[in-house]
């Protein structure tokens, strides 16, 4: 079994911010409920665009399934521990982007 996660890069008015999710995320459902996305969302004016870029990667080995919130906690602690950890630690599957209407 592998985790799923992706990295995901919100961009707004000057305003940028990165953080994990537990998915392959292709729109603004897919990344609500996360916090980070949450706060940020809090913060962006009205009526702007949002975009967003998106980097999915695997951790571990076969058949892969999305990590869930606590794994990607577990993803943060292993970061704070070893900065480099994604990129030494995991297998890149693909990126995307998408923008984001704030209405």
């Amino acid at each position: 079994m592998s985790l799923r996660f992706s990295r995901v890069t919100l961009f707004s008015d000057g305003k940028t911010t990165s953080f994990l999710v537990g998915e392959l995320p292709q729109s603004r459902a897919d990344l609500h409920g996360w916090t980070a996305f949450d706060y940020f969302m809090d913060d962006a004016q009205r009526y702007k665009v949002i975009n967003a870029h998106v980097e999915t990667f695997l951790y571990g080995g076969e058949d892969p399934i999305d990590a869930t919130p606590e794994e990607v906690a577990y993803f943060y602690k292993r970061i704070e521990r070893q900065p480099n950890f994604i990129e030494s630690r995991t297998e890149k599957i693909g990126e995307t982007d998408f923008k984001i209407i704030n209405l």
